[in-house]
């Protein structure tokens, strides 16, 4: 759901019905203070969904100092790609620059997951403009085991971030 009035968004972070649930949020910079702000206020699991952005991130990590009910994730294209024309690159949120990248990679260990975008389109849809994501599921792996193979990750830093913290997150699992 695409929610933008502040009454709706509150309404989901104080309801009874999402208390044992994150709520999991597409939260883009204009909104992620506000989501921030009622997932503390309302001690309600909030998991940031594609973060993409340095401001974002450093939204997040001042808000996860005192809000132990905060999760967030990143795609692999938001940890590999930049910006581009092209509109096959078009995803939400969109490529950034190497800083957000370079940022992102820095504050690894604030975040709790990597996640693809899972949103497979024709090539017509996509050069037509009419649709944002990539496939990502077929790739997060060879592209994260490279990242292992160069240093920049850990193979027990890989496997919480896409196996382990999704599990404890979604609570999937009576052990979490």
């Amino acid at each position: 759901l695409k929610i933008s009035n502040i009454d709706s968004i509150e309404y989901y972070f104080k309801s009874e019905e999402t208390k044992n649930k994150p709520i999991m949020c597409h939260a883009e910079i204009d909104i992620l203070p506000t989501v921030l702000e009622f997932s503390h206020k309302y001690k309600q699991y909030t998991h940031i969904c594609h973060v993409a952005r340095k401001s974002e991130m450093e939204l997040i990590k001042q808000a996860k100092k005192i809000n132990p009910y905060l999760t967030c994730e990143v795609s692999p294209h938001h940890l590999l790609l930049t910006k581009r024309d092209d509109k096959l690159y078009n995803v939400k949120p969109e490529l950034q620059t190497i800083e957000d990248i370079n940022y992102l990679w820095d504050n690894l260990d604030l975040i709790d997951c990597i996640a693809t975008d899972h949103a497979p389109h024709l090539y017509s849809e996509k050069v037509n403009n009419i649709c944002y994501g990539f496939t990502g599921v077929e790739t997060l792996l060879p592209l994260m085991l490279y990242q292992v193979k160069i240093g920049r990750l850990t193979m027990d830093r890989l496997i919480e971030l896409t196996h382990t913290n999704p599990i404890k997150i979604l609570k999937l699992s009576p052990d979490y």
